[in-house]
């Protein structure tokens, strides 16, 4: 049974109420007909009824509001916290897919890590240093790669989530930088080295000729001199 019906239910009792107490008043002032002062009582009496009859149904339907409005804010604080409980679950599942797509793209860095590790190991074997600082930044840009993703799933917001973005590629090209830069070194050192040996090599072959022609102390004293004017330019 509804509540409406239960109200109504009420109503028509405290009408049939009040309805049977004025019938039993009319059948009383019927045998007292011409007894003006009992004719008053009863007709006190009737109206005493019809406004306990009209108070009554006026605090029913003060009941049926505030029962209402009791199980409106009922209803409001359910279904409140329904939206806070899918609120934790929805935010639960963005964390539990952060979390997943985190693992995903470490997946994929360690498989092309692998592979990159791989040629690095071959091309130091082969002491091909262009090769290898090809694959160092290639690495570099892989990590960078992963670490933009992540950055992405993170949902730090448009502002944040650029300025990390930007951090972490300054850091990359600082990484890139640092294998073009001892790139650079070892092709300067190996120049000095070849220089080196191609002068040593050219001396010795000066020293055999001038041992040859007979100037050996002349030449010898000229590659001294030379020596010691190198030194003091460096």
């Amino acid at each position: 049974m509804t509540n409406e019906n239960v109200v109504l239910l009420k109503e028509e009792e405290l009408i049939r109420e009040a309805s049977a107490k004025t019938a039993k008043l009319d059948v009383e002032s019927f045998a007292k007909i011409g007894d003006e002062r009992e004719q008053q009582r009863i007709n006190a009496e009737k109206e005493n009824v019809a406004l306990k009859l009209k108070a009554d149904l006026t605090q029913l339907g003060v009941d049926v509001e505030r029962a209402k409005a009791q199980a409106a804010e009922k209803t409001a604080r359910s279904l409140k916290g329904q939206a806070k409980a899918a609120e934790r679950l929805a935010e639960a599942a963005k964390l539990e897919q952060r979390k997943i797509s985190k693992l995903e793209n470490q997946l994929k860095l360690g498989e092309k890590l692998l592979v990159i590790d791989e040629k690095l190991f071959q091309a130091r074997l082969e002491e091909d240093r262009v090769l290898e600082a090809s694959l160092k930044k290639q690495r570099v840009q892989a990590e960078l790669e992963t670490k933009i993703a992540d950055l992405r799933a993170e949902g730090l917001g448009p502002a944040l989530e650029a300025l990390a973005i930007a951090l972490a590629t300054l850091n990359a090209k600082r990484s890139i930088a640092k294998v073009d830069q001892s790139l650079t070194r070892s092709n300067v050192e190996d120049e000095k080295s070849a220089a080196a040996k191609l002068k040593s090599l050219q001396d010795e072959g000066a020293l055999l000729q001038a041992r040859l022609g007979g100037r050996l102390e002349e030449v010898q004293l000229d590659q001294q001199i030379e020596k010691i004017l190198e030194q003091t330019q460096i």
